[in-house]
């Protein structure tokens, strides 16, 4: 005939009352033909606990914590976690591990089994030989599946244990500034050499500058008072037309002189001009450069994935390992 599988304590009452099945019973040691109040020996000598408040027939399954350590120097990671795992097992008493799932902390477990639990008189064929086996298996089963991390490759960062998205950014962003802080003092650091190659020119101009309106101002003065000397000894009638006609040309050469000093004014005051919109310039290009400096920096900082990081055997050790009856 076929038996579909486990039935639940609820489902075997109907079937009680017509005699198609016989309900477990306390009476003479706990045990009938279909069940036992206590629960198999296994060979295997991993201890045995119980789902506090549960009652019915019993199914097993395994409770393993472990210890996982991921490690991975570019980025500065180093940790390790505790996981408690649920591994249900099939009909046969195999582990079935696509259907394991961590726990979000450890199971609420008794040491003795509820008054309402009924057991199988005998583990599953394949019980024995899996749980002989287990942790091996565990292991190499666990070393599969990566650990998530938040990691920041760019800065070789890795967030901590139980540090979530936010405090990493957070944390990613403030050593970017550091960094940036140093970059942008670099930038300074050039800028400031050219700028003290221009403020040096800059003074010499100024300098040449005072000099030139100095030597023009004493060039213009002479210029006028030749021309008014020529004019004068012609007017008021000199006593040779040649000694007139030297001052006039001494006048002549005066504001050639004149002329020529004003020039060099006007070439300095450009040169001062040229300078001066060179270090404003300057000025514009070191902020564009910290400015992009920083962009950069916070755009490192924001970069930020959940990288799946697996962990060698060698990192992995069963701590506990149960057979729990639920």
């Amino acid at each position: 005939s076929y038996l579909r599988g486990p039935v639940t304590l609820a489902e075997m009452g109907p079937l009680a009352e017509d005699g198609s099945a016989v309900v477990p019973s306390r009476d003479n040691g706990g045990s009938s033909a279909r069940g036992s109040s206590t629960p198999p020996v296994l060979s295997s000598g991993i201890e045995q606990r119980f789902v506090a408040q549960a009652s019915g027939v019993a199914e097993p399954s395994i409770a393993a914590r472990c210890r996982v350590a991921v490690r991975r120097v570019s980025l500065d990671l180093d940790r390790e976690v505790e996981e408690w795992w649920r591994l249900p097992l099939d009909g046969r008493g195999e582990v079935d591990w696509d259907e394991a799932e961590v726990l979000s902390g450890p199971p609420d477990l008794v040491e003795t089994p509820p008054d309402d639990m009924v057991f199988p008189r005998a583990a599953p064929a394949g019980m024995d030989r899996d749980l002989a086996r287990l942790e091996a298996d565990f292991i190499t089963w666990r070393a599969r599946r990566p650990v998530p991390v938040l990691a920041n490759s760019k800065l070789k960062m890795s967030a901590e244990n139980g540090e979530d998205r936010a405090a990493f950014e957070a944390r990613c962003l403030d050593v970017a500034d550091r960094a940036d802080d140093r970059a942008q003092q670099r930038a300074r650091d050039k800028f400031a050499k050219r700028k003290t190659t221009l403020e040096g020119r800059l003074k010499r101009e100024r300098q040449e500058l005072d000099a030139d309106l100095a030597e023009a101002r004493t060039r213009k003065a002479e210029e006028i008072f030749g021309v008014v000397e020529g004019l004068f000894s012609v007017l008021t009638g000199s006593r040779t037309a040649r000694s007139a006609s030297s001052k006039m040309r001494s006048a002549a050469t005066r504001r050639r002189m004149s002329s020529k000093a004003s020039a060099g004014v006007d070439q300095t005051e450009l040169e001062i001009e040229r300078i001066e919109k060179a270090l404003e310039g300057l000025a514009g290009e070191m902020q564009a450069e910290v400015d992009r400096i920083a962009e950069a920096s916070e755009t490192k900082a924001l970069a930020i994935e959940e990288m799946a990081i697996r962990p060698t055997k060698g990192n992995i050790s069963v701590e506990e390992v149960y057979v729990v009856w639920e």
